[in-house]
């Protein structure tokens, strides 16, 4: 895999991958989800999160839209027919690409604008990873 790789962390079942261009972003989320309790692994590429949802077909991705050389949505809509089930919240910092992911047909489970609050973030992992 290409770019910044944050390895899974094996501390509990579920598992969430976090897919995010800026480095200090990917971490900060990675270890956001760790400390709720979740196993993590963060990529920063589109080409990257393809092959992590693939092999390691993670129960949650949190995807960020604006990525370089694959976007978010493409993402999600070629996760989505290699049968990817998961459930995906797109974030993003850009209203245009909000907007955007919006009108797109890939149903995320949630959109969230940058930065993303802790507090949001923990009642959107425990809503979507205890059920």
């Amino acid at each position: 895999m290409e770019g910044n790789v944050v390895p899974f962390a094996r501390r509990a079942e579920s598992s969430v991958l976090v897919v995010e261009d800026d480095p200090s972003q990917l971490e900060e989320l990675v270890e956001v989800v760790r400390s709720f309790g979740w196993s993590a692994a963060g990529v920063s590429d589109g080409y990257a999160a393809v092959a992590a949802i693939r092999q390691g077909r993670p129960k949650l991705v949190i995807l960020d839209i604006r990525l370089p050389a694959i976007d978010g949505i493409r993402v999600l809509e070629f996760a989505q027919s290699l049968g990817f089930s998961g459930q995906v919240v797109l974030i993003s910092g850009d209203p245009d690409a909000l907007r955007r992911a919006m009108q797109s047909s890939t149903n995320p489970i949630s959109i969230l604008e940058k930065p993303v609050s802790t507090k949001v973030l923990g009642e959107l992992l425990y809503a979507i990873l205890s059920a």
